[in-house]
């Protein structure tokens, strides 16, 4: 199973808020995604860098958790190296 599949499949066991997005990026930077839930069901919008990186927020501290909140502000900022 795919990373993203597992992790998808791990949000479908618990109640997922409608308007809930979740963004996933690769190591690399290069490729972006994010998971939306509108209610229904779930969509998937992907971006994928020709040239250049996303800059992506870092956490505060490194923990076990992996979900890192963002805000609307910190998303608006979150664009092109």
């Amino acid at each position: 199973m795919f990373r993203l599949q597992g992790v998808i499949a791990q949000l479908m066991q618990q109640p997922i808020p409608r308007g809930a997005l979740r963004f996933f990026i690769n190591k690399g930077h290069s490729l972006l995604k994010a998971v939306w839930f509108d209610g229904t069901g779930l969509c998937l919008f992907c971006k994928r860098l020709e040239k250049g990186t996303f800059t992506w927020p870092q956490p505060a501290s490194i923990s076990e958790e992996k979900w890192l909140p963002i805000t609307p502000s910190a998303l608006s900022l979150l664009g092109l190296r």
